[in-house]
């Protein structure tokens, strides 16, 4: 009788090891890409979708400002990309990439939500997926493409974030 609670004992210890481990293990890695800089005279049609999503207030993103007057040209598409990684033993669900604005940024977007989809990264346990978020800025002298980014996510329900500094 002892023997088979020391063995029922162990098994229970060692479960509830494995369930915290996985849930603290959970945490996912990144690893930030080069930051990629296109001009929006480059992507016109992609450039009129974003005018028409703000005019009309259905952008799936962010806008930081009201309108996008003036013209492509005016205006500089800024793609920032990170590959995350779950080394844990739980999936990591609704993973999304938020960038901090600075003075000259009009928008920010996921890919596909531009065209109203609505973005939804899933990390599987051991697996890798790739977020990318687009910043639409205007087009200073000098454009500097320094932001902080907030990548945030759930494990088993519970609200995570990272913060990762693009250069």
């Amino acid at each position: 009788m002892k023997k088979t609670a020391f063995i029922a004992f162990m098994l229970v210890l060692l479960l509830g090891s494995t369930l915290v481990y996985g849930l603290v293990g959970s945490k996912l890695e990144l690893k930030s890409q080069p930051v990629m800089v296109v001009s929006a005279a480059q992507q016109p049609a992609e450039f009129k979708r974003l005018q028409d999503a703000v005019k009309n207030r259905s952008l799936v993103g962010t806008a930081f400002q009201s309108e996008l007057s003036g013209s492509a040209e005016d205006y500089q598409l800024v793609v920032y990309t990170v590959h995350l990684y779950n080394k844990g033993l739980v999936a990591a669900d609704m993973a999304e990439m938020v960038i901090s604005p600075s003075k000259n940024d009009v928008l920010c977007y996921t890919d596909g939500s531009v065209q109203g989809k609505l973005p939804s990264i899933y990390v599987p346990a051991g697996g890798s997926a790739s977020i990318r978020c687009v910043l639409l800025t205007k087009s200073p002298s000098k454009l500097n493409t320094v932001r902080d980014a907030y990548i945030s996510y759930y494990v088993w329900g519970n609200p995570m974030t990272i913060k990762v500094t693009f250069s």
